[in-house]
């Protein structure tokens, strides 16, 4: 069984991104940041058997709701075929003795009830036992990790799949104390990533600590960044785990001015389901 631990974080963020070639702008002040996805989410089984199906491989974009494994389902299929024949077989029997209602007991007829209640209980959880063995994506994302291969036996609880929703990012950076004048909820931001030293991004700042950390002598921020590719290539420029460099000084162009530059690279948005890693 493959066996991997790491963090996640869970944000969800709201805000716009561009990006465009280096320029002349003010010296970043070099604030690291570090980048994760707007979503993080480790899916856990929800049943246990054999993993009989594998749909994915990692680094595969998935859809919200796409079932992306299969456990061995036989068990369970039965037991739900079962309950669903006395479900329905109770609900013929109540609904032809209320039709009788004239010649039977009041008691009668809610004992019939309670017996189509009760079997239609049992088909319900015998139908959501069904369901448990597909594991199921909740979100549109791309998959980081696999924990098991076809053939391995997964319990209930255990990790199954990372997926990360790539489209939008989060970056988090401490700011020292002495440049929080330069820092206000909703302003955009420069940042740079050394991966990719040709380009210059922006982001919006989405939260400030109400708080100083006393040790460091530093703030915390958050930044929202939508996720940008070039014309032609199949991979998000960004990725969770890079660092990058927040610039607090940069004299930036009007929105007007970085929308049209943005119009005029003919930079397009990704959507989960085509991209590559």
């Amino acid at each position: 069984m493959k066996r991997q631990t790491r963090g996640t974080a869970f944000f969800v963020i709201s805000s716009m991104a561009l990006f465009y070639p280096f320029g002349a702008t003010a010296q970043s002040k070099g604030i690291p940041a570090i980048i994760f996805g707007k979503k993080e989410i480790t899916i856990k089984s929800k049943a246990q058997g054999e993993l009989i199906k594998v749909k994915v491989e990692e680094g595969d974009a998935v859809k919200a709701g796409q079932v992306i494994a299969i456990i061995d389902d036989r068990q369970q299929k039965i037991e739900r075929d079962l309950a669903n024949v006395e479900y329905k077989t109770a609900d013929q029997d109540f609904l032809k003795t209320k039709k009788l209602n004239k010649y039977v007991s009041k008691d009668e007829i809610l004992q019939k009830e309670a017996a189509y209640l009760k079997k239609k209980s049992t088909f319900e959880l015998k139908e959501l036992d069904f369901s448990n063995t597909r594991i199921v994506s909740p979100i549109d994302g791309v998959v980081t990790k696999n924990y098991f291969d076809e053939g391995e036996r997964v319990s209930v609880g255990e990790k199954a799949f990372d997926v990360v929703q790539l489209s939008e990012l989060l970056m988090v950076a401490n700011v020292p104390a002495a440049e929080i004048s330069k820092i206000k909820k909703g302003k955009d931001i420069d940042f740079t990533v050394s991966d990719l030293k040709d380009m210059k991004f922006k982001g919006s700042i989405i939260f400030i600590s109400p708080v100083i950390d006393s040790a460091s002598e530093t703030i915390r921020i958050k930044v929202a960044v939508k996720n940008m590719i070039k014309p032609g290539e199949k991979a998000y420029l960004l990725k969770p785990g890079m660092i990058a460099n927040l610039d607090l000084d940069t004299e930036m162009p009007s929105t007007i001015e970085v929308s049209k530059k943005f119009h005029d690279n003919k930079s397009e948005r990704l959507t989960e389901e085509n991209i590559t890693q």
